[in-house]
């Protein structure tokens, strides 16, 4: 328990203290302390009101030279963190909730740090990391074990970890360590964040699918569905258009009803940088015109990716009427154009968020012109704290310490492109090929034209339903659980794709996520996982009949991207020799023409 007067403690030393409100009769429970200035902020006001304490801390970027880098993340930048210090009950999860659910609607970045007094992979907490809501501080060790840090038990050793940090999802640790506490029981913990690291870039939020899914249910309402649009896409060959009616037909059976910040599977999009997510009027600061201003920016930015959201629209044009009485320079746009007031909303959220900073700072500066104590007290701690930063050593990171994943990421993607990208090709002699298969053996001609049927087809998705979703976020599981007429339709897009030599612009999008090794370094991406005799069995097998079958030498190659490094005009004189179904050079044309990849390390985007 704590009051007043230990706060006065800490700042006679120098430090900076909050505490959190008291209970009855007990005092505070919880404090905040840090040798940085910060605004102390009330943020709930549920079960977790006394257990908590919370401040907003003014941090400023420098600028960043490196070019691999996304565009708008190599200037100086100033961001508000916030900070919460937390002393979870035993056995009560509502105040978790009750935290976490204030961290993550108060529109900031944040790390809540404390004694949870339960384990991160327990409870609720558990369920909220596992779907990426929040992240938990101790990803950051990749694996490697972390020591226990709650109090000494009767056999002399402490038993569980219930002691750490749960981060804002763009805010990931880049370390971990421990030390030994004198004025606790508990085993303390430090970690380390790259605040100066670019915001990384996220995909689009996706509606969640149901949780009282019933096999009779979904045919019931998917007889209900007007297959006609699907008709007329076919008959004219608009196959992202039928693909487009296979996609939202299965969301609305299998999804819960979109919101307005979700966008649709079958939508395109582009990896943006992560807004704050939270609900504009529960943020701790901000006026009311700057919090109508951004809740009209969220909105028109989901009304991009669903032009034909009648009832969003709806929503924006009611909202425009009471953003103008507090805003009255937003201007004014007609019925179904609610998309060009977006650059006038970005720029009016830049000149709000600017003139409140500059009041902020000339209040500052008025009162410490006002008053002389607080202007010595002022520049005797920014002198002390510029000693104590020039005195610092440079850290230095062991080489196992990760990188920060928007860092990660867009070294990656810029050094795959670099290999991957067709500039770096050399133009492909096609006489020279066809004089080098010349003397190869060709096989006989063979007229084949497949017809995929819906069984073929849904016991395909079967055997790939525990593979992770593309870029649509479609996962082959959930894909699995549709009735029957909708594989009809699926098996006639398919057939169709075969008979006009072209697939849907979806099809040939795919995700790459990358995998670090141990040593270092991450894993070549590849596009031939599960296809027969690339597995190193298989590698090994037909090494071995090789042998057996009279071979001496061995040559070993290592070809990284190999699938993604194919030239089509080299592979279509291949497939000619070889006199490949005629059905088939069409569809892998149409694939690499259009082939692209996003690379994901660790939830961040490539641009």
């Amino acid at each position: 328990m704590a009051g007043v007067g230990y706060r006065n403690q800490w700042k006679a030393h120098g430090r900076h203290a909050a505490l959190s409100a008291p209970e009855e009769a007990l005092g505070s429970r919880v404090a905040l302390v840090s040798d940085f200035p910060f605004r102390h902020v009330q943020l709930c006001k549920g079960p977790a009101s006394t257990r908590h304490v919370a401040g907003l801390f003014s941090m400023r970027s420098l600028p960043e030279d490196d070019s691999s880098l996304p565009q708008g993340s190599r200037g100086v930048t100033d961001e508000t963190i916030l900070v919460i210090a937390f002393y979870g009950q035993a056995g009560n999860e509502p105040q978790v909730d009750d935290v976490l659910a204030c961290a993550v609607t108060s529109g900031y970045r944040f790390v809540v740090l404390g004694d949870y007094n339960l384990e991160a992979s327990q409870g609720r907490l558990g369920s909220l990391i596992a779907q990426g809501t929040v992240l938990a501080g101790d990803e950051c060790a990749c694996g490697r074990p972390l020591p226990a840090t709650g109090p000494v038990n009767a056999q002399g050793v402490r038993s569980r970890r219930i002691d750490f940090a749960v981060n804002h999802r763009d805010l990931p640790a880049v370390s971990v360590d421990h030390f030994q506490c004198d004025w606790s029981d508990h085993l303390g913990v430090h970690y380390s964040y790259a605040l100066a690291a670019p915001r990384p870039l996220v995909g689009p939020r996706r509606c969640k699918p149901r949780d009282d899914l019933l096999p009779s249910d979904l045919e019931t309402r998917c007889a209900q569905i007007d297959a006609g649009p699907f008709a007329l896409a076919l008959e004219s060959n608009d196959l992202d258009g039928a693909w487009r009616f296979l996609s939202d037909t299965a969301e609305a059976l299998l999804c819960e009803p979109c919101s307005a910040e979700c966008v649709p599977r079958a939508s395109s999009w582009e990896p943006v940088t992560s807004i704050a997510a939270g609900r504009s009027g529960k943020q701790p600061v901000k006026s009311e015109s700057l919090r109508l201003l951004l809740r009209l920016r969220a909105r028109l930015h989901v009304l991009s990716h669903r032009t034909n959201d009648a009832l969003l629209a709806a929503r924006i044009r009611r909202s425009l009427r009471s953003t103008r009485l507090k805003v009255p320079s937003l201007p004014y746009a007609r019925d179904g154009d609610e998309l060009s007031l977006l650059p006038h909303v970005e720029q009016l959220i830049e000149t709000f968020t600017q003139q409140e900073e500059d009041a902020k700072k000339q209040l500052w500066r008025t009162r410490t012109r006002t008053n002389l104590p607080r202007a010595r007290s002022f520049v005797k701690r920014r002198a002390d704290e510029q000693l104590a930063w020039e005195r610092q050593l440079p850290d230095v990171a062991s080489p196992g310490d990760p990188a920060h994943p928007a860092v990660a990421v867009a070294a990656v993607a810029k050094d795959l492109c670099a290999k991957l990208s067709p500039a770096s090709f050399q133009a492909v002699d096609v006489q020279a090929m066809r004089d080098l298969l010349r003397p190869l053996p060709r096989p006989a001609s063979l007229e084949v034209l497949p017809n995929i049927t819906p069984e073929a087809l849904r016991l395909s998705m079967q055997s790939m339903k525990h593979r992770a979703a593309g870029p649509d976020a479609w996962k082959p599981g959930l894909l699995c659980l549709m009735p029957d007429p909708w594989w009809v339709w699926t098996s006639q897009l398919w057939n169709r794709c075969i008979t006009c030599g072209d697939i849907p612009a979806q099809s040939a999008q795919a995700r790459a996520v990358m995998l670090k090794k141990l040593k270092g370094g991450f894993r070549s991406p590849s596009d031939a996982g599960g296809i027969p005799g690339t597995s190193v069995p298989g590698a090994l097998l037909q090494l071995n009949a090789a042998m057996r079958g009279g071979a001496r030498v061995a040559v070993q190659q290592d070809i990284p991207g190999f699938f993604d490094a194919i030239q089509f005009e080299a592979l279509e004189v291949l497939l000619s020799h070889l006199k490949a179904p005629a059905f088939l050079w069409p569809l892998l044309r149409a694939f690499y023409m259009r082939a692209s990849r996003i690379i994901q390390f660790d939830g961040a985007y490539s641009d």
